[in-house]
């Protein structure tokens, strides 16, 4: 018969193998599996991560200050391989400035660049819709937790980008730093900056995918 000993150390293991059920992937770190998670995720959407459901998504805004970075949080569930950053332009540019248009990928708090899209200057002032744009050299590998998506535009009109409602509580309880929308750097042309400057919160939630 098992001592207290051998009964303690039973219920004190890990658990392990296959996960089951609403559950995929193996113990001790399983996940929902597709479709099982009590509410509309990324991965329903063939996504790796998202700002937002879009489903909150209430029209467009402009990217306003030539060369300042507009910044959208995305929490990345697991350890993944990065190959696009993915926004929706609701309403093109005009006159952009060639090689000075991007997207970019963080990677932590500390913001350190994983990797930057080709320039952009030319599908910012084309037809309207999801835009998948990949990562130059990619995919790059994302570590699991926080991510930002950074875009920024040079030229006389900025290019409007699908967003959530204007409003100031999407960054409330979050020290500016921390927040899931902002501003950073500034005078941004041809390089994206590493890492990424201090933020300043926003009150637009533009929506930005991963994949």
């Amino acid at each position: 018969m098992p001592t207290g000993n051998a009964i303690q150390s039973a219920f004190a293991a890990a658990p392990g193998g296959a996960a089951g059920g609403v559950l995929s992937g193996t113990f001790p770190n399983p996940g929902f599996a597709n479709g099982a998670f009590p509410s509309w995720t990324p991965a329903d959407s063939g996504l790796l991560a998202w700002s937002h459901d879009p489903v909150a998504d209430q029209g467009g805004q402009a990217l306003v200050t030539a060369g300042t970075l507009n910044v959208a949080a995305v929490k990345l569930a697991a350890a993944a391989s990065v190959t696009n950053i993915i926004l929706r332009l609701t309403t093109a540019g005009a006159t952009l400035t060639a090689g000075q248009c991007f997207a970019a990928l963080y990677q932590g708090a500390a913001g350190v660049l994983l990797g930057v899209t080709a320039d952009q200057s030319a599908a910012w002032v084309g037809a309207t819709g999801v835009l998948t744009m990949p990562i130059s050299g990619g995919p790059v590998a994302a570590a699991a937790g926080l991510l930002r998506v950074a875009m920024w535009f040079n030229g006389t009109t900025g290019p409007s980008f699908r967003r959530a409602g204007n409003v100031d509580d999407i960054n409330a309880g979050l020290a500016a730093a921390a927040a899931r929308y902002g501003t950073a750097n500034t005078g941004v042309t041809t390089t994206a900056p590493n890492p990424l400057g201090t933020l300043a919160a926003l009150s637009t939630a533009y929506w930005a995918g991963l994949s």
